[in-house]
């Protein structure tokens, strides 16, 4: 799969370094080497650089999570599920970050059967269930890998989270794979000169 983002970011990064590939590149095919990195050398700097550019952006958030969805609106992600009977819910996603809202639909026990939506509740991380509850007005509780619903119900969930920036599988990204960056392209020249500060950083350790 192309990562066309992901490829902006390394020829913008490599041309602060002053350097080139070995052989022509166009976001979305497959990275050569540069003159002087190899593409994995190329791949490690970007990826660090995601990171260190989402860290300072929570900071600077003060790691409240509806500030963070205000800077980096293209974090947000969703999620559907259906709530089994304990109210438990494995988290599938290994980018997330914060949950900090789900939404429920069940069926109520009048006799018309109406499907309810109820609205977004808040997510409480690392927390414990001592909170009022009801299926009116339900809480869930982040522990780990897992969303616990209280109270438990089955019905369905659409849960919003803020994807940190790597895979949905926890590792970094790998240039021409399988998911692209989700950063949004004016963001791209910044994270390239976090990417040559960091090249920098290593080149003045190792002289």
């Amino acid at each position: 799969m192309p990562t066309p983002k992901f490829d902006q970011i390394a020829i913008s990064f490599l041309h602060k370094a002053k350097g080139e590939f070995v052989s022509t590149f166009q976001p979305g095919n497959p990275m050569p080497d540069a003159d002087f990195l190899t593409k994995k050398q190329i791949s490690d700097y970007v990826n660090r650089a995601l990171n260190v550019y989402f860290n300072n952006a929570i900071a600077r958030a003060g790691f409240a999570p509806e500030n963070v969805v205000r800077i980096l609106p293209e974090l947000i992600k969703g999620y559907h599920s259906t709530i089994p009977a304990d109210g438990v819910i494995e988290l599938p996603d290994k980018s997330t970050w914060k949950i900090f809202g789900f939404t429920t639909h069940y069926q109520t026990t009048d006799a018309n059967g109406i499907v309810l939506d109820k609205d977004v509740q808040p997510a409480i991380e690392g927390g414990n269930a001592m909170y009022e509850y009801s299926v009116e007005h339900p809480i869930g509780v982040r522990d780990g890998r897992v969303l616990k619903v209280y109270p438990g119900q089955s019905g369905d969930i659409d849960i919003f989270y803020i994807a940190s920036p790597i895979r949905t599988d926890g590792s970094f990204f790998e240039q021409n794979g399988d998911e692209d960056v989700p950063f949004l392209e004016h963001r791209f020249e910044d994270i390239a000169e976090i990417a040559y500060g960091l090249y920098l950083k290593d080149a003045n350790a190792v002289s």
